[in-house]
């Protein structure tokens, strides 16, 4: 072995090493939310875990949302505040046998999610590292994957995002394998679609355009039979959706009115808020709460310029060396363009929330914890555009960001123990 391959080899190790030790940092942190977090204090957890009990005591399929309530404090009796959740049913059903054996104690649904999240996560990143073929590359992929705050911090506690989370990595598997697995692809489909409304829609997203850029690519036109199981897939994912139009004439059921302490405007305010001040205002919201801390640390500029910009420059041609990865058949640019659509839908929705209730609740990175999978992918391969020098620089700026940004940190500096939005006592997102 050469003296460069030995060195190489070398640097390689050490990175699998800071990778390894970065990993149980972050699931270590969850597991400190999972234990010592106050029950209740974050992330609609009550909600959630009411409706876990509610559909323990009378499981559906199909929820009557409006007519379930949340339970008091004593997580006994039931009070009388409408819960404001219109998720569909699969992560409460699933969770339901848990609430029967062990119904005065939700921590053992924080663990079980913690468990989701963290087989999700690996999954994908055992999938996703063999696509890279730099070591920093590799490196930095895993520590984006284990980066995102929030996913930290939902990971810990009781809602259903821990099922998405495992969803959406068992997805990202699927879709950088070298083979196509349709019906395996069609059920995860399907299940995400019975999960969370917004991660449905950016998996229909990414595979519609996934899909067409395969036929761009091979300029065969003609559709197969595994795409016809995934359409079925995606048509029965469709289904809790489609009843809730039926119901109530919308895709996404909401209540008359959200609790007061959900973030909102006077009607007044939000009729002169112009649309590109409130898609301003509204993605810069976003971005502050990549950090667990945003109140102490706006790090709104540095998320657009080290994890946003690169992920576009994974739009670009690649130029000299070979991309950092080409995962599979599926690249990194489909699944950019349907994060790009996907945050223009998200802002569009939230700019009609605005508009007709006042609500500004809607400005959640939560919403992105499901994409963070094929961000975690695309910012490397957007880096590996740019000239070596810049690129490793870029690379190092990005890990000093989420390390800075990340629960651990904040954890050992004493500030939180979960990510919360500075001016919400209880930080609200359907």
């Amino acid at each position: 072995m050469t003296g460069d391959a030995e060195a190489s080899s070398r640097s390689a190790r050490l990175a699998d090493g800071l990778l390894f030790v970065w990993i149980v940092a972050f699931l270590g942190a969850a597991a400190v939310v999972a234990l010592a977090y106050p029950f209740g204090h974050g992330f609609d957890e009550i909600e959630h875990w009411s409706m876990i009990v509610a559909l323990s005591r009378a499981p559906t399929l199909f929820p009557t949302y409006g007519d379930y309530r949340i339970l008091d404090a004593d997580l006994v009796h039931w009070s009388a505040i409408p819960n404001y959740l219109a998720h569909p049913p699969l992560y409460y059903l699933l969770m339901a046998p848990l609430a029967v054996l062990f119904p005065d104690e939700p921590r053992v649904v924080r663990f079980a999610d913690l468990l989701l999240v963290a087989t999700g996560l690996l999954v994908a990143l055992r999938a996703g590292r063999s696509r890279f073929v730099a070591a920093g590359d590799r490196f930095l992929f895993g520590v984006l994957l284990f980066g995102l705050s929030t996913t930290c911090g939902v990971a810990g506690l009781v809602n259903n995002d821990g099922l998405l989370i495992l969803e959406f990595g068992l997805l990202f598997a699927l879709v950088v394998a070298e083979r196509d697995r349709p019906i395996a692809l069609a059920l995860l489909i399907a299940a995400i679609g019975w999960t969370k409304f917004n991660g449905f829609v950016f998996a229909v997203l990414l595979l519609a355009l996934a899909r067409l850029a395969e036929m761009a690519r091979t300029r065969r036109l003609a559709l197969g039979r595994g795409d016809l199981a995934v359409f079925l897939g995606g048509a029965l994912g469709a289904v809790p959706t489609l009843v809730t139009w039926l119901r109530h004439g919308r895709l996404v059921w909401a209540p008359a009115a959200f609790p007061d302490w959900f973030e909102h405007v006077d009607p007044t305010v939000a009729a002169a808020f112009g649309r590109f001040d409130f898609a301003a205002w509204f993605f810069h919201a976003v971005a502050i709460k990549f950090a667990a801390r945003p109140a102490l640390l706006d790090l709104s500029l540095a998320v657009a310029l080290l994890i946003v910009l690169p992920a576009l420059l994974a739009l670009a041609p690649q130029r000299g060396r070979r991309a950092a990865a080409e995962v599979g058949r599926v690249t990194t640019r489909p699944a950019v363009v349907a994060l790009l659509l996907y945050a223009v839908l998200h802002v569009v929705y939230a700019w009609g929330s605005m508009r007709s209730t006042g609500s500004m609740v809607e400005a959640q990175i939560r919403y992105y914890v499901a994409p963070w999978f094929f961000v975690a992918a695309a910012v490397p391969v957007g880096l590996s555009r740019l000239p070596a020098t810049v690129a490793r620089l870029g690379r190092i700026a990005v890990v000093l960001l989420v390390i800075t940004a990340s629960i651990p940190a904040s954890i050992a500096l004493g500030l939180v123990v979960a990510p919360s939005p500075p001016t919400l006592p209880s930080p609200p997102a359907r």
